[in-house]
């Protein structure tokens, strides 16, 4: 599951960094970012709810939960749930961008 998160995070950071004239062409975002046309238009769709400072911190905190699955210091559960919530949240993402 966090690999697929930190894929997904990672597309949505490159559409993002290419600028909003990639975002608004389908196929030249799919050429740059190797994906299939429809994968595209739905980063592009996704891309666009987040400001490129939050996708970083999402996928440095993705890492982090990664890390922190592996070495088992709290239930796993915990750790995802804390992850979906940082996420998902509009405040909690914004704090993760600016930091504490």
């Amino acid at each position: 599951v966090v690999a697929t998160l930190a894929t997904h995070f990672r597309r949505l950071l490159g559409a993002a960094e290419l600028g909003p004239r990639a975002l608004r062409d389908p196929l030249e975002l799919a050429s740059r970012l190797s994906v299939h046309r429809f994968v595209a238009q739905k980063l592009a769709s996704q891309a666009r709810r987040f400001k490129p400072a939050e996708l970083k911190a999402a996928v440095i905190r993705i890492a982090l939960t990664d890390r922190e699955l592996k070495s088992a210091r709290r239930p796993d559960v915990l750790v995802m749930e804390e992850l979906v919530l940082d996420l998902c949240s509009p405040e909690r993402r914004a704090r993760l961008s600016t930091g504490p």
